[in-house]
């Protein structure tokens, strides 16, 4: 699986290359073995440190990030004819690589992920941190305000919110996954679980989706 995520991103570059020029790009070479390398190196830190784990969750990973630098290049192209000038697809494919060498360090430094149930209300509380600092510390891009600039370096903080929201509903629904499966009632022809269970989850949804409009972010 993990193979074929590779294959079908240095297709996609290929393709790319082909629809554009003709021809195969020069650095399918070099980009074939920074991507192979940086998955092969995934693969190996996940078969020793994380044995158990699901074998899928990787190859999706590899797979999503793969098509995202292929569709990345694919507007550099576009960005190069009409300005003249373009990031360069290296610089993501370094982005890519970094951000994979942070998750192996999590997997290796963290023995036991069960901890982040501790904390699961801290998340919570720093993804609306996140989600809010834009409406006041953010620059505005074509309307919506999603960027934080700090000096030469800009972020979006909802890429972060997504991993706090992830821990946050990781840790709470193996906590009341009992509760939330069997103690429910029936509302308009819905099964919905009790309130005292189902409240933190609408909060956090319906807080997420009145950020977001205000941030148009949508």
């Amino acid at each position: 699986m993990l193979g074929f995520a590779v294959l079908l991103t240095l297709f996609g570059y290929a393709s790319v290359g082909m629809a554009v020029d003709g021809k195969v790009p020069g650095s399918l070479f070099g980009y074939a073995l920074g991507f192979s390398a940086v998955a092969a190196a995934a693969h190996g830190v996940m078969r020793r440190f994380a044995p158990n784990a699901d074998p899928l969750i990787l190859p999706l990973a590899v797979g999503l990030s793969g098509l995202g630098l292929v569709l990345i290049h694919r507007l550099d192209i576009s960005y190069k004819i009409r300005w003249h000038s373009a990031p360069g697809e290296t610089n993501q494919l370094m982005w890519s690589g970094i951000g994979i060498a942070v998750c192996l360090a999590i997997v290796v430094l963290l023995k036991d992920h069960r901890l982040l149930q501790r904390y699961q209300y801290v998340m919570v509380f720093t993804a609306l941190v996140l989600l809010i600092a834009p409406a006041f510390f953010g620059a505005d891009t074509y309307g919506a305000k999603r960027w934080i600039v700090l000096g030469p370096l800009s972020f979006q903080p909802g890429e972060f919110v997504k991993t706090a929201i992830a821990v946050f509903f990781a840790g709470y629904l193996t906590l009341y996954k009992d509760a939330l499966a069997l103690a429910s009632r029936r509302i308009m022809g819905f099964y919905l679980p009790r309130g005292r269970q189902f409240g933190p989850i609408a909060a956090v949804w319906v807080l997420s989706l009145v950020v977001l409009i205000f941030e148009r972010d949508l």
